[in-house]
């Protein structure tokens, strides 16, 4: 009988960690990379990652944090730039200044620090938008027609009403 080895490919989760600091063990120095990050151990030094850091509740980050999106369940004492989103769980704990489009904090998570919302930056939507052209009107469009109630404007029954009530006023 012949053996054959059967590989599985298990098809990539979108939160599930590419890379995992366990329990009990200690990284110091600086972490950048990409991808999906889970910190169940403790972190002493910088973490610079585009993707998803998320710090489970037996986890400590030391030191400045920036990462797309970070979810914290564990501890982290240090600034915090979070691109997209900042999740503070129920039983996260977060000492320093954070910087975030989205902050959300479950009833129970601790935060001691400033925080400043920025705003998020879509590169798609900005070329987009350059991308348009100028907007046109046909040649029996009277602008302002429908605001002002301009005659032989086609405006729905309610809109005649209150610009007739207005009108009296």
């Amino acid at each position: 009988m012949e053996k054959t080895q059967v590989q599985q490919s298990m098809p990539p989760h979108p939160q599930s960690a590419q890379t995992v600091i366990s329990r009990g063990m200690t990284v110091n120095g600086a972490l950048r990379g990409n991808g999906v990050v889970k910190v169940e151990g403790t972190i002493e030094g910088e973490v610079v990652l585009d993707g998803t850091l998320t710090v489970a509740a037996s986890g400590m980050v030391k030191g400045p944090v920036t990462a797309n999106v970070i979810r914290v369940f564990g501890k982290i004492a240090g600034n915090v730039t979070a691109k997209e989103r900042l999740y503070l769980e129920k039983t996260g704990y977060l000492e320093g200044d954070i910087e975030t489009a989205a902050l959300v904090v479950e009833d129970g998570g601790q935060f001691n620090g400033h925080a400043v919302m920025a705003k998020k930056q879509d590169k798609t939507v900005q070329s987009q938008r350059e991308q348009l052209p100028e907007l046109q009107f046909g040649q029996n469009y009277t602008v302002g027609a429908q605001e002002k109630g301009v005659e032989g404007a086609d405006l729905e029954p309610e809109t005649e009403d209150y610009l007739e009530k207005t009108a009296e006023i």
